[in-house]
């Protein structure tokens, strides 16, 4: 299993996120403490890897 840690970056809800690649999965660490996990699409896993992308706006675009 094949997993990416997303270097972090600043977000009032999100802590983290983890990629599974081999099942396009993300695993979101909340601020809470929580996880969320969430099926991506290659196109999502491509535009997290983009270091200017916003948590927020990365998780509002594929992951509601």
């Amino acid at each position: 299993m094949s997993t990416i840690s997303i270097p972090a970056r600043s977000s009032s809800f999100i802590h983290a996120i983890d990629i599974v690649a081999d099942d396009n999965v993300a695993r979101v660490l909340y601020k809470n403490e929580t996880y969320g996990y969430f099926e991506v699409s290659d196109q999502a896993i491509t535009d997290l890897l983009n270091p200017l992308t916003s948590f927020g706006l990365w998780f509002n675009k594929y992951c509601r």
